[in-house]
């Protein structure tokens, strides 16, 4: 999935509304711990296909950071429904808090296949030899 980049309030607010998880990064140019974690944030967004992705310039869009509860950045926003569900903040906002954010709240992949039925034998480990 894409990371769109969100420009005005209008879109900002018709990002939120959908039924699916929407998370939004709030970032600025110049911050180092932005960019450190760009990579891991595209990673998730290319893995989790149940949600919608977005990128938001806090410095750019005040108005739509004054509205989120974001102290510093990086800070995500996770929204279901147009309500915040959960805000991934501080220092360099953790990777792995946003991936079970994103694990929890979004809509699970049925295109998956089931794992293989191995005819219901399970391999035994040989029991360790006493010496």
């Amino acid at each position: 999935m894409t990371i769109t980049d969100l420009h005005s309030l209008g879109e900002f607010e018709e990002a939120i509304k959908s039924e699916e998880l929407t998370v939004i990064k709030f970032s600025t140019k110049t911050c180092i711990p932005c960019k450190m974690i760009a990579p891991v944030y595209e990673k998730y967004s290319k893995a989790y296909k149940g949600a919608k992705y977005y990128n938001c310039d806090s410095e750019e869009l005040v108005e739509v950071a004054s509205m989120v509860p974001v102290s510093s950045v990086p800070t995500f926003a996770l929204y279901k429904n147009g309500e915040i569900v959960l805000i991934v903040s501080g220092n360099g906002a953790d990777p792995r808090k946003l991936r079970s954010g994103i694990r929890k709240y979004a809509a699970k992949d049925e295109t998956k296949k089931p794992r293989p039925v191995t005819n219901g034998i399970k391999k035994r480990r040989r029991p360790k030899k006493i010496t």
